[in-house]
């Protein structure tokens, strides 16, 4: 019986006998002089390859260099920060600025840090400028007076030295620790720990040095303060005996918002004080406002990655504000 293959069969065994039969060096070598034959043609387009490389790696690495400086700076912030800064009230129809009132004291700090489940750490806080002397040198700066936790709540960290104890505070005693700017004013490359500096006119003893922060996200130097017990700042500084803020710490970002509400509610509770105004401010919202800035660099680095014509002809690839009823 005579068995006749069909056209598929016939064109399959001829393609077979051409791949078998393929030099791969004579391919090689027709490439090689159709290049050296269109030489113009081959830069542009080696050229127009490397530049797109080059283009996204550029985007890449930029756009993640922003990223970063952006998480470092709201990172700065604090650890899940909650400030309740001491309001304003209205005198005779005129609605006065923050920190014009007298009635947040230790005692809400107290009672924040013991009703609240899920603040982890309370320092209260006083600050004012002040005139910072040593020896025949003199920087005018601000001062912080808070309790120990402060650097825990703020993220600050030790270069040298200790910071100063609770025992400390208890007692207002007469100690500081100050920020980088300030230790290179005073004594540049001189050793700051033990010296004896004058915070308008009080001599404190410099227990230790703050790691350098830098500036913050509104351009102001972290680095130019210098920091004591609060005691210390309302007793002999200042001469007062209210707060200017309570700074908190939540367990996490998560709980940031809610743990502001529950501080707000403490601050409500009897003995009411009416007429005047608590502000109370939380990181949350300033550290979701990465949110944006990341969708946009993330839109950046998509926009990079998208094809574009290249010579040759080749293609590359804040704040909640709660009013809270206070008495004069």
């Amino acid at each position: 019986m005579l068995l006749i293959a069909g056209p598929q069969s016939f064109f399959r065994g001829k393609f077979s006998k051409v791949v078998e039969s393929v030099n791969y060096a004579a391919l090689l070598q027709s490439a090689l002089v159709a290049l050296l034959r269109n030489k113009m043609r081959s830069i542009l387009t080696v050229l127009g390859i490397t530049i797109g490389i080059a283009a996204v790696i550029c985007v890449v690495a930029i756009g993640k260099a922003g990223q970063a400086r952006v998480e470092q700076q709201l990172n700065n912030l604090g650890d899940n920060f909650v400030w309740i800064e001491a309001g304003g009230r209205a005198v005779n129809g005129v609605r006065t600025g923050t920190h014009d009132t007298k009635t947040l004291v230790v005692a809400d700090a107290v009672a924040i840090k013991s009703q609240i489940s899920l603040i982890k750490s309370v320092s209260p806080n006083v600050d004012d400028p002040v005139q910072v002397v040593y020896g025949n040198q003199n920087w005018h700066t601000s001062y912080r007076g808070v309790s120990p936790e402060y650097f825990e709540i703020k993220r600050w960290y030790v270069d040298q030295g200790a910071i100063f104890s609770q025992d400390d505070a208890d007692r207002a005693a007469d100690v500081c620790v100050i920020g980088r700017t300030v230790r290179d004013q005073l004594f540049g490359v001189e050793d700051a720990v033990g010296k004896v500096v004058r915070v308008n006119g009080l001599p404190c003893k410099v227990v230790a040095t703050l790691h350098p922060k830098g500036l913050s996200l509104s351009g102001q130097d972290q680095d130019d303060t210098i920091i004591v017990p609060y005691t210390t700042a309302q007793k002999k500084l200042k001469g007062i005996t209210w707060l200017d803020d309570i700074l908190c710490s939540a367990t996490s970002q998560d709980v940031v918002k809610l743990a502001g509400q529950e501080a707000g509610l403490v601050l409500r509770s009897p003995p009411l004080r009416l007429g005047e105004i608590f502000r109370l401010r939380q990181n949350g919202l300033p550290l979701r406002a990465s949110d944006p800035v990341q969708n946009l660099i993330h839109g950046f680095l998509n926009a990079g990655a998208r094809p574009v014509k290249l010579p040759g002809g080749l293609g590359g690839k804040l704040t909640e504000h709660i009013t809270i009823p206070q008495s004069m």
